[in-house]
């Protein structure tokens, strides 16, 4: 609210009154007080919430191990709030006028959540040595995840006065609505480790999951995965030396599950207020909205990778690198139907498939200078992303906040606009913007505004001149992270910093655009816009970004694409662990106290 508020709207006026503007803005048919939506009304949130963790551990025969773990989350929360009917008066005149309607307020509102998570996990494990050389370890479990949620709520309306707040109070029952949801996951897996001289290294992984977000018959996933490692640095022919203590290459191939979708998609859910024409007359009624596919089952990631593990100068130096390939299929996604079928939500189905190639780098040292230590460790991956398959579709995302394309070859949810050209710096450059004919491409422009290119060479600009940014809105192509960690004499700094980089998001609304909906403009409009006295800024003339006669200069295209990259300091942390004979003669074994923060400041463009 804050954001949008303008200089020339009063806040309070000398009675104590919510001040009201006494003239029209653009966009602002009701403005919203943000003083009195703080200080007006009630909002108040009870919680409580209750978590255990069980666990034990027998040791059995034959060198058998059993672990039982059982963990409940129960969470109880309450919700309370009432909207007062709210005044505000105009300066000069003293006319009172309503921010909400006498049918939507005094309202009062009450809602409950009542969750109950419960996991249980059995895992039993075995290993043994035959002779020297081989090692064998084995494991096998089993767990059962449910989540059960409650919602409950209702409104009341009709109060007299802003006094009384209880739904009891009300004269109108205004709405009660509720629902009990359950999902279900059920896993069996295993393990089998194989280890010859610590040298050939064999591990073979699976997963047998059920989910109750499928249909009976399609619920049980099998995800099996098998990895290899090669300890090479253990051969006879490594030459001893001083500086690698590891070097090991691996290999792996796997796959994984997914089963993100809602709750009871391959049900066709009955909606209730549907209205039909029973007798002349318009009544209430039921009615499927969704289409369902029954047949939805588990999404699956196969994974292919190469790794090599370094360790070097008495494991003070470490290096890491792998390359990838995963490639995801039966991917579960929503398929748009076309409104002339009945205005039908589609269904959620298993549907094309994508890659995600790339590869991780990290690298550390840690050493120590006099009572200085210190550790630097760093991380960097490439991703490239790219649909393979979506069966010859072509998803589009018209939002104006972030307009996409899905197309098979390029990166999922791809930035799909218009390609700017620059911004018209006189008549004479808007003169010169036409087709092959004279005729003008782009017939509203003016001085100042935004020019686009003509793309497929039509003459004019629409929709088919949209370009594909080779950049998924979703998916970076690079990040990064890296570790700072310096002990001296009881101290120490640690610092943590995180980064994206290839990626770019589309900027709009209130904090891109000037005037938006009634809002205010950022300070760049004031010193970076076009005038007649500076041609050369670099954003386009300052005007009411939601008139409709300028529309031409706000619509989606690469000139508000902004770089998403960024450089973050994620967490600091300063701490002093007091000395050991201090603390001896008080009974304190060890004390430590420290100061920290986390997301501290950005670097971004």
């Amino acid at each position: 609210r804050l954001m949008r508020a303008l200089p020339i709207m009063p806040d309070l006026l000398e009675d104590g009154s919510y001040g009201q503007p006494s003239f029209r803005i653009d966009g602002r048919n009701n403005w919203e007080h943000p003083r009195m939506l703080a200080e007006e009304g009630q909002y108040k949130k009870y919680v409580q919430r209750f978590i255990s963790n069980l666990s034990a551990r027998y040791q059995l025969p034959f060198n058998l191990a059993y672990n039982i773990t059982f963990g409940a989350d129960k969470y109880d929360g309450r919700l309370e709030y009432f909207i007062p009917r709210m005044w505000k008066k105009i300066a000069g005149t003293d006319q009172l006028t309503s921010y909400n309607s006498e049918a939507a307020s005094p309202r009062s509102r009450n809602y409950d959540d009542n969750d109950l998570n419960i996991n249980f996990h059995h895992r039993i494990t075995w290993n043994h040595q035959f002779g020297e050389n081989h090692d064998v370890s084995l494991m096998a479990g089993t767990s059962y995840e449910n989540r059960e949620q409650m919602r409950f709520n209702a409104q009341s309306r009709g109060y007299f006065d802003n006094t009384l707040t209880a739904l009891s109070a009300g004269t109108v029952p205004y709405a009660i609505a509720g629902n009990t949801t359950r999902d279900v996951l059920q896993s069996y897996f295993g393990r089998v480790n194989y280890s010859y001289n610590e040298k050939y290294l064999l591990e073979a992984v699976f997963r047998y999951d059920g989910s109750s977000r499928f249909a009976p018959g399609n619920r049980w996933g099998f995800f099996p995965s098998v990895s290899a490692g090669w300890r090479i640095d253990q051969e006879s022919f490594f030459p001893d030396n001083d500086l690698v203590d590891l070097l090991k290459v691996r290999a792996s191939v796997g796959e994984t599950g997914n089963q993100a979708v809602a709750l009871y998609s391959y049900e066709s859910l009955i909606n209730t207020g549907q209205k039909y024409t029973f007798g002349g007359e318009m009544v209430p009624g039921a009615a499927v909205t969704s289409f369902s596919d029954p047949n939805i089952s588990w999404e699956t990631t196969r994974t292919y990778n190469l790794g090599l593990d370094v360790t070097l100068l008495e494991s003070r130096m470490h290096f890491t690198a792998d390359i990838y390939k995963k490639r995801t299929s039966d991917i579960l996604r929503t398929v748009p139907l076309p409104a002339q079928v009945g205005n039908y939500s589609g269904a959620a189905q298993n549907v094309g498939a994508m890659d995600n190639n790339g590869f991780e780098v990290a690298v550390g040292y840690s050493g120590n200078a006099g009572n200085l230590s210190y550790q630097v460790e760093g991380n960097f991956n490439y991703n490239r992303n790219k649909v393979i398959d979506i069966d010859g579709d072509i998803l589009y995302n018209h939002s104006t906040n972030l307009p996409t394309i899905t197309q098979e070859g390029y990166a999922i949810n791809s930035l799909y606009v218009l390609d700017a050209d620059g911004i018209f710096r006189d008549q004479a450059e808007v003169d010169a913007h036409v087709n092959e004919d004279g005729v003008s491409i782009q017939p509203n422009a003016k001085p100042g505004w935004i020019r686009y290119k003509d793309i497929n060479g039509d003459g004019t600009i629409d929709g088919d001149d949209r370009i594909i940014i080779e950049n998924s809105s979703a998916l970076p192509k690079y990040t990064f992270g890296f570790d700072i960690n310096l002990g001296y004499k009881g101290w120490a700094l640690d610092a943590n910093f995180q980064g994206i980089a290839g990626i770019r998001y589309y900027q709009t609304g209130n904090i891109a655009f000037p005037f938006n909906n009634g809002a205010n403009a950022t300070r760049d409009w004031l010193t970076d816009a076009w005038t007649p006295e500076n041609r050369n800024a670099r954003l386009p003339m300052v005007m009411e970004s939601n008139r409709a006669e300028v529309a031409d200069n706000f619509i989606a295209s690469d000139f508000w694409l902004k770089d998403g990259s960024y450089i973050r300091l994620k967490n600091i942390q300063l701490s002093y662990s007091l000395p050991q004979q201090w603390l001896a003669h008080i009974g304190i074994k060890q004390l430590t106290v420290f100061v920290n923060a986390q997301n501290w400041f950005t670097f971004s463009r």
